[in-house]
């Protein structure tokens, strides 16, 4: 067999371990049959000893780069079909923690003071969308006071949260799949508290000014400040067509925000 390496990515910290994997492109001899496998080591942060863990076995389902994280000697994992799993670190006890019919896994966070999981399921085909948690073996969604939702993050005591609002921006130039370009979040961010979430507030609203997230990167808050990356709205015309994109990669800049006083920061690398 020839076996090369897709990619590497780590999925956190345990018991003084940091934990990693590797996507593995396997090919048999005579080059008729590449198989794809996921191959899961850790990293003694003490001794840096590696040790090779073993191959998720097939029948977990895993879905592709979908190890999330490692916590209390648990893998956390998203399985074929809509499935949040945990198992034990030598795959023997697959749990399953949730499911779903329609839309995809979002952003997680893991509470470790409370003992509770966070999680975002959306579908932006349809719009729609909903915030859960999992706590003593129990997932459910939480009411909060807008349907919809298209993304959250987390702090100790509040929810932020932005809706399917979305803003149209042009055509993307994907080759041969063209698709239209949106700010789903509208630009707005509201926040209501994790023990009561009944009610909310609207914290931010930077429409048509910032698009504050995207379908790969999410915004933060740490000390009552908002941080997202700045992207840069690109506009080019090909062959009398005109296409649009978001970029962040050209300047890597990031924005914070003062939800007390509305201050705006930008965060520069120079």
């Amino acid at each position: 067999h020839i076996c090369s390496t897709f990619y590497t990515i780590i999925i956190g910290s345990d018991n003084n371990k940091l934990y990693f994997y590797e996507v593995e492109s396997i090919t048999d001899e005579d080059k008729k049959e590449t198989q794809e496998q996921t191959h899961l080591y850790c990293v003694d942060m003490k001794t840096e000893q590696v040790t090779d863990l073993g191959y998720f076995p097939e029948e977990f389902d895993l879905e592709f780069s979908m190890g999330l994280f490692v916590y209390s000697g648990e893998l956390y994992y998203q399985a074929i079909g809509g499935r949040l799993m945990k198992t034990d670190m030598q795959f023997k006890n697959p749990t399953e923690i949730f499911s779903w019919d329609d839309g995809e896994f979002g952003y997680w966070f893991y509470d470790t003071s409370t003992d509770e999981l966070f999680f975002n399921i959306s579908n932006a085909g349809n719009n729609t969308g909903s915030v859960y948690v999992w706590r003593n073996g129990i997932a459910e969604k939480i009411e909060l006071p807008h349907e919809d939702i298209l993304t959250f993050t987390l702090t100790e005591s509040e929810i932020y949260y932005s809706t399917y609002d979305p803003i149209y921006y042009g055509i993307s130039k994907n080759p041969g799949n063209p698709e239209e370009v949106y700010d789903y979040s509208g630009g707005k961010v509201y926040r209501t508290s994790r023990t009561d979430p009944s009610q909310s507030e609207l914290v931010y609203d930077c429409a048509d000014e910032y698009v504050i997230c995207s379908g790969v990167t999410n915004y933060c808050v740490f000390n009552n400040n908002l941080f997202f990356d700045e992207k840069e709205i690109i506009r080019e015309n090909i062959a009398g067509v005109e296409y649009t994109y978001f970029s962040s990669a050209r300047t890597l800049n990031k924005i914070r925000i003062d939800l007390a006083t509305g201050e705006m920061e930008r965060i520069c690398f120079d």
